[in-house]
């Protein structure tokens, strides 16, 4: 079954099975580096604003066994889940000093991400792009976001630069850092891990760890909701006070846009083989609209800066 004909099955799956005041619309819509996924929107006459399901992931399972008639219950559920009741007032949004408080950045591809750009306000950054945000939380959304574009700035009157000014302030408070060993996030994850069968593989692992010497030791960098963490190398005297503990300069390898590994800098590590490392990891563990960079970075104690290897 070919995608098209997989969605208009799942579409009239829902069909039958919802009520019949709530519309179903099949949309396209492009996230990060210009990956484009499909859903569908669920509307009624008495909410302005509607979920929209992406299906793609739902299509990988069909292919590996999953039922149509179970993925057509989960989606239904994902939507009773997280529909609104009622319509949403969103004129605080017209409101620059309503809504600052909790204007945030991210990092994301400045090449890959061009044409999201050419209505976003950025701020290039070596090879990526800073972007805004503004994170709804606690309310009917969950923690949803809104993705800042011009026409709001046109609206607000601000620049770019005041968003930067206020997501700097905002971000390293809403979102903490979070920095740990990347042998306490393997214990975190074998913590969690309830399959005997790999527990082999786990002290595998644990033992190769254990061995690596002070100076190889990889440090993995991110925010306490690990949703846009990458973004942490940002935060003011982050990357300063790690050198300092350390020693040392040290490499950034972008993980994904939700986190980067930071590995001490030695002479014995070729840049070039690193970069091939992060490409490869990028190619075949992190999803397309999750890839950060290609590229790996370096950062300089002398010049308290990054550079791009």
């Amino acid at each position: 079954m070919d995608f098209n004909f997989f969605l208009e099955k799942v579409r009239c799956g829902l069909v039958n099975k919802i009520s019949s005041d709530v519309k179903i619309q099949l949309t396209k819509v492009m996230k990060n580096n210009g990956c484009l996924l499909e859903g569908f929107i669920f509307s009624t006459s008495e909410q302005n604003i509607s979920p929209t399901i992406y299906v793609n992931d739902f299509f990988e399972a069909y292919l590996e066994g999953k039922p149509l008639s179970v993925i057509v219950d989960e989606i239904l559920s994902i939507y009773e889940t997280n529909k609104l009741k009622e319509s949403i007032n969103m004129d605080f949004f017209l409101s620059y000093e309503k809504v600052r408080s909790k204007i945030l950045f991210k990092l994301i591809d400045l090449e890959k991400n061009q044409k999201l750009l050419e209505k976003t306000p950025h701020i290039p950054y070596l090879n990526l792009a800073i972007v805004f945000y503004y994170l709804l939380q606690d309310g009917p959304f969950g923690n949803a976001t809104i993705l800042i574009q011009n026409s709001h700035l046109e609206t607000w009157e601000k620049s770019r630069e005041d968003l930067y000014e206020e997501a700097l302030n905002n971000t390293p408070k809403t979102l903490p850092v979070q920095l740990k060993g990347m042998d306490d996030i393997i214990r975190e994850m074998m913590a969690d891990s309830k399959d005997c069968d790999n527990q082999t593989i786990q002290d595998q692992i644990m033992e190769e760890v254990k061995e690596l010497p002070s100076n190889k030791k990889m440090y993995v960098l991110s925010n306490e909701s690990k949703v846009h963490g990458a973004s942490a190398i940002l935060y003011p005297n982050v990357l300063t006070n790690f050198s300092k503990a350390i020693g040392k300069g040290f490499y950034i390898l972008p993980s994904s846009i939700h986190e980067v590994i930071l590995l001490p800098f030695d002479e014995a590590l070729e840049p070039e083989n690193l970069k091939l490392m992060v490409q490869e990891v990028n190619e075949t563990q992190v999803r397309e609209e999750e890839v950060l960079s290609n590229s790996v970075y370096l950062y300089s104690p002398s010049g308290q800066e990054i550079l791009m290897c």
